[in-house]
């Protein structure tokens, strides 16, 4: 149910769910470890700290402290997240899985040599999300029909995963960068019908983008509008929004 919640965006939902089973496993790491997500989500940063450092505390693995490096750097403490990187870079790799996290460490570290070495050998053992982050490398080296093989292989190759939403997210963008607007669309409208609450802000601006490329700025100002209902926080999507109905003047005025 709390991962439902989770999901659905539902926060202060999935808080009471977690904070109860809490009550009832109260040294059930993994159960903090989700709690923390909530309150992160929420910004109630002392309160996703102290369960992120209890998630540690009952079963101290990579995914409590991926979480709290991300709660870290959220909140701008960038020595403190670039210390614990340092600390798990220094475990001892002892299975494929461990290979694999410790490829993320290297990756959020920036040095992506090591990184790719090590999800290349991570998917040689079968753990295949190496190549979404090895795509995202090549998506921040530029080198998007690269990022753009490795996101296909990991999506064909993937019978399930919980980051599908966001794998078609940068699929699109990397689409974006080398003009194939058609095929970008086609991403983000996918990405948006698994409906992630997580992702699906992003998926929403970006296939905006991809409309206005395509000069559909009609559907592109409904996307908009729709869009700063449900995110009124983001001011750029209302500049966005300006942009496009000049657009749609412009063309009315030339019919």
């Amino acid at each position: 149910k709390g991962e439902a919640e989770i999901y659905e965006g539902l926060y202060e939902e999935a808080k009471e769910t977690y904070s109860r089973l809490i009550e009832m496993e109260p040294n059930n790491g993994s159960l903090f470890l989700k709690r923390a997500t909530v309150y992160q989500a929420l910004l109630d940063y002392d309160n996703s700290l102290a369960d992120y450092d209890k998630a540690i505390s009952l079963e101290s693995n990579y995914d409590s402290n991926f979480g709290k490096y991300f709660m870290l750097k959220e909140q701008g403490k960038e020595e403190e997240a670039s210390d614990l990187l340092e600390q798990l870079a220094d475990i001892k790799i002892s299975t494929p899985m461990d290979q694999f996290m410790n490829a993320k460490v290297f990756y959020y570290m920036e040095e992506y040599d090591k990184a790719i070495a090590g999800f290349e050998k991570s998917i040689q053992e079968g753990i295949l999300e190496g190549n979404y982050y090895i795509g995202m490398i090549k998506e921040e080296e530029e080198v998007y029909e690269s990022a753009i093989s490795y996101y296909i292989e990991y999506i064909s190759t993937s019978s399930y995963n919980n980051n599908l939403a966001l794998v078609y997210n940068q699929l699109g963008y990397s689409y974006l960068q080398i003009l194939e607007y058609e095929k970008a669309l086609e991403c983000f409208n996918t990405g948006l019908n698994l409906k992630d609450s997580l992702v699906e802000s992003k998926l929403m601006r970006n296939k905006i983008i991809a409309l206005e490329f395509l000069g559909e700025y009609t559907q592109a100002n409904d996307l908009l509008e729709t869009y700063i209902k449900s995110y009124p926080e983001d001011k750029e999507g209302i500049r966005e929004l300006d942009f496009v109905n000049t657009r749609l003047l412009e063309i009315s005025s030339l019919e």
